[in-house]
């Protein structure tokens, strides 16, 4: 499998930042090679990559912490990849053998779906930085929240709300970590919704969650807050 270098950075770049490597928690520094993509999980989300490379790679699990600090190495413009029976030849600058994890898949399978909606994330890291306030002065920051309604979105950690306007919306109700995913992608969306979880894709990435909900805060208290009336006495600032 060949592929460019800068491409391969993206993807694992990506991929890391949703699915982070912990050493505490093996699976999320394990990385598997199938077909043309990228697969990575933390057994609570999962993600893939599809890669634009002139053939498919064979089933295998590498470490993805050495393989990314060996791509930020590379200079040259095309990494190859070479499957053998207990290693990856991989040759760039050099060539460096990466050890195949003994008959190991990571088994990710995402759902197929024939109904469902569309999302521009490109707003979602607006939503953060606006509403962070809301999150760093909590006191319980295991109880902060996004509230989406009417076109709006709320962020509370029972302290305080903020409003932030003309947010898509995915459901009524969202997690920090969900938001901060959707903001990585920053980009438009298909996804849908189950009782187990959320899968959001397109032609590139693949992308899915658990879905839970406590409901500390019940939409409706929120939904108060975001009818209320811009006042006609403010000031505007940058």
């Amino acid at each position: 499998m060949k592929v460019k270098t800068k491409d391969l950075l993206l993807a694992l770049k990506l991929l890391t930042s949703v699915i982070k490597p912990n050493k505490l928690k093996p699976v999320t520094e394990l990385i598997e090679f199938k077909d043309s993509y990228l697969y990575m999980t933390d057994n609570i989300s999962s993600m893939s990559y599809k890669l634009n490379c002139d053939e498919a790679m064979p089933a295998c699990v590498i470490n993805a912490t050495k393989l990314k600090d060996l791509l930020n190495l590379t200079t040259k413009e095309y990494v190859e990849f070479v499957y053998k029976d207990e290693y990856v030849l991989m040759k760039s600058n050099g060539r460096y053998k990466l050890s195949i994890v003994d008959n190991l898949s990571l088994d990710i399978k995402f759902p197929f779906v024939d109904e469902y909606s569309s999302i521009d994330t490109s707003s979602y890291n607006k939503l953060m930085d606006r509403c962070k306030y809301s999150l760093l002065s909590s006191s319980a920051q295991d109880l902060f929240r996004y509230y989406f309604y009417d076109g709006k979105a709320l962020a509370t950690n029972s302290e305080n709300i903020s409003v932030v306007y003309d947010i898509p919306m995915v459901e009524s109700e969202l997690y920090p970590m969900i938001v901060e995913d959707l903001a990585k992608f920053n980009c438009k969306l298909n996804y849908a919704i189950s009782d187990k979880g959320y899968y959001f894709f397109n032609a590139t990435i693949q992308y899915m969650t658990l879905r839970t909900k406590q409901g500390q805060f019940p939409s409706e208290m929120v939904s108060k807050v975001a009818e209320l009336p811009c006042p006609s006495n403010y000031i505007s600032i940058e």
